[in-house]
């Protein structure tokens, strides 16, 4: 998937005795537009996970699209009920689900051709809201065998085997990586508006006449 000419930029890294996480921000350069304009950035963020205290030893990857991880940002370090929104979209958790003792999950699929195969990777952040928990957040990135559907998403074969690992963070933990990888992305925004708008990049203005 990661192309030579993406650059790569650390944004934080956390470990447990088992399980290390790292977030990097991936600037992709914008594809020529004919009209002279930069198109839509197509940044990623890069989730690693690095299984070294246990058996299987093994490392994961997933890359959010920037736009899906401002979301998810906003909803972590928003409140519970904005999650809660995000991980069930279309309806709104009522009082007595907030103060109950459940899970609530968002999935990001994606995949890749390999080999003639294709690959399913999808990434799973959980809240449990249990207040007595000390570290209410799961993180998680599966991969295994796949399927593309009519669409052309991706999504996991039925009863195929996968990898797997996780993490658990505490909300201080997750919101700290949310907010670091939000400072990145708006920092990569402001540095493209002013590449066009600076003088070297400005185009001349049309005649009226």
């Amino acid at each position: 998937m990661p192309a030579r000419d993406w650059r790569y930029f650390p944004v934080w890294k956390s470990s447990t005795n088992k399980v290390l996480i790292d977030l990097t921000y991936v600037v992709i350069p914008p594809k020529p537009d004919p009209r002279g304009y930069l198109s839509v950035p197509e940044d990623k963020l890069m989730i690693v996970l690095n299984q070294h205290g246990q058996e299987p030893k093994m490392e994961l990857k997933h890359y959010i699209d920037a736009p899906e991880f401002h979301a998810l940002a906003h909803a972590v370090c928003t409140s519970q009920r904005h999650f809660l929104e995000l991980a069930a979209p279309g309806r709104v958790p009522t009082a007595k689900e907030l103060g109950e003792k459940k899970s609530y999950t968002w999935t990001d699929y994606k995949g890749r051709e390999q080999d003639g195969a294709i690959i399913s990777n999808r990434m799973a952040v959980t809240l449990a809201t249990d207040p007595e928990r000390k570290s209410p957040w799961i993180i998680a990135v599966e991969e295994g065998p796949g399927v593309k559907t009519a669409t052309g998403a991706f999504e996991p074969k039925r009863g195929a085997p996968t990898q797997k690992v996780l993490i658990y963070l505490s909300t201080m933990e997750m919101r700290q990586m949310m907010l670091m990888g939000l400072e990145h992305a708006q920092a990569q925004t402001m540095y493209r508006v002013a590449r066009q708008f600076s003088p070297a990049n400005s185009r001349p203005a049309v005649s009226a006449s």
